[in-house]
């Protein structure tokens, strides 16, 4: 298999589990968010930037850990079939 075949499918196979999983993490602040109580106001850009965070971070797990994955790896050498 080729690096680059490696580094799609480790991208694909998880990327959808930690999408939820963020989408969990980021849910959680939601209901400070949410709020019409006076703690929406200190605690509203919590949320915001708690999102940001994890979405990008998502977003960069499945793009550019593949991509740096594919530039930083060597070719491998011949394998065995056993």
């Amino acid at each position: 298999m080729s690096r680059t075949t490696a580094a799609i499918e480790a991208a694909t196979a998880h990327s959808m589990p930690l999408l939820g999983a963020t989408v969990s993490g980021v849910m959680a602040f939601f209901p400070i968010y949410a709020s019409t109580e006076s703690a929406r106001e200190y605690c509203e850009s919590l949320f915001q930037v708690v999102a940001v965070a994890l979405l990008l971070s998502w977003v960069l797990s499945v793009t550019m850990t593949p991509a740096m994955s594919i530039w930083l790896l060597p070719d491998p050498q011949g394998t065995t079939n056993g």
